[in-house]
Order: structure tokens, then sequence, then C-alpha cells
């Protein structure tokens, strides 16, 4: 795994997404586990898409899930701070801080 933790490497598609016991998603795990009674997310994928050139993270930030818009994701950034899609006034903060090259 080494660096790749610190990229996305690959995307998808939402096709469904329901709330789940544990049991369902670990079918294996023993039933009197501290957890075995959580509920849980579970998110299908249409189908899982590789990027041609992957999106790293420069301050070793592990991301799972990315508000972030289509425009966003596939304009061409190699930075994983350029895809958070937040507020207005996060993104004039975060404007303001890029073009003050101080690193967030």
């Amino acid at each position: 795994m080494g660096e790749d933790k610190w990229k996305i490497r690959h995307y998808g598609t939402i096709k469904r997404m329901t709330e789940v016991g544990r049991r369902d998603l670990f079918p294996d795990e023993k039933p009197n586990s501290p957890k075995a009674h959580k509920r849980y997310y579970k998110i299908e994928l249409e189908k899982l898409e590789e990027l041609p050139q992957p999106i790293a993270s420069r301050r070793g930030h592990r991301v799972t899930f990315l508000p972030t818009t289509e425009r966003r994701f596939f304009g061409g950034y190699t930075d994983i701070n350029f895809l958070f899609n937040g507020s207005s006034l996060e993104e004039r903060m975060f404007a303001l801080l890029n073009d003050a090259r101080i690193p967030r």
C-alpha cells in the first residue's frame, strides 16, 4: 500500500445507500462482539473507476468520502485540498489562504 494510502485512485457513482446491521457487512464476525449490534451505512457503487492521474494529499490526509462537485473532481486538480466543497465562508477562506500561499 505504501504511499497509495495518501491518494485518491478510484471513484464510483453511488447506486444505492442503505442502513444495515454490522452482521450484514461482516457475517463471519463473532455474534457477541462489542460492535455486533451497531448500524452502518452500506454504500453500493455502480462501477469502480480508476482515475487517469491520482489525486494526492500533500499533508497525509486519509479520505474515505469527500464532499465535492463533479467539476472539481474532474477539474484536473492534483491536491485533495482543492476538492472539498464547503460553505461559502470556507470557500472564501481557502481561496485567501491559497492566494497568500499559506499551506493548508
